[in-house]
């Protein structure tokens, strides 16, 4: 399991990302370091610069070969990327999944997942994976899809109820494991659904403030 650690970007540098967002479904040319200067009011290019190069280490955008005026592009366009559905217990089960709808802008190829129509993400809550370093917290990265190997980790529906645990089978036997003492082993009265196989996780760092 891919685990990346992410520090998402600042008040500021959102409303540059935004900018580039808005070019795009504009069908407009990507801006240059000058353009944005002239849209936020910044007194030189190194302000944009900096801004753009922080949203290039983060992961938003890329930059292409060359030298060129516009080599700063969107990593993925805001219509792609992959669909941040709601977010998952990782404690007890729950009745349900908490739905709203936003989408993160990575390419869903990077965390090995080759239909990215497949592709889909989960906000972890609770604490029952902290042994496999999930947190709450936690952005996890899904591929879609009704069975699972021994041993992923897994978006689950046991007995109607959702969780987010391991997976494992032996002979015709299926549960799911906590990775923390406190909670106990599920075995499905009724009905065990795969509905997800955990391909990576995202944790977001908050910046420390300089003094």
């Amino acid at each position: 399991m891919y685990i990346a650690v992410m520090e998402p970007p600042t008040e500021k540098q959102q409303r540059v990302f935004e900018f580039f967002q808005t070019c795009a479904l504009d069908g407009r040319p990507m801006p240059t370091m000058r353009e944005i200067c002239q849209e936020f009011g910044f007194r030189s290019p190194r302000s944009a610069s900096d801004h753009v190069n922080a949203l290039v280490r983060k992961g938003l955008l890329e930059r292409r070969r060359g030298r060129m005026a516009r080599s700063v592009r969107l990593k993925n366009p805001s219509t792609a990327g992959i669909p941040l559905i709601g977010s998952i217990p990782a404690g007890l089960p729950e009745d349900t999944v908490e739905l709203h709808s936003t989408t993160l802008p990575l390419p869903a190829k990077m965390f090995g997942i080759s239909d990215t129509s497949k592709a889909f993400a989960l906000t972890v809550r609770g604490d029952s994976m902290e042994g496999c370093h999930l947190l709450d917290g936690d952005t996890v990265i899904l591929e879609n899809r009704a069975d699972a190997v021994s041993g992923n980790i897994v978006a689950a529906v046991i007995d109607g109820q959702c969780t987010l645990k391991t997976f494992l089978r032996s002979g015709s036997r299926v549960w799911l494991r906590a990775e923390n003492p406190r909670y106990p082993d599920l075995i499905p009265a009724d009905r065990l659904k795969i509905r997800g196989v955990v391909r990576a996780v995202l944790r977001m760092t908050v910046p420390r403030l300089r003094p």
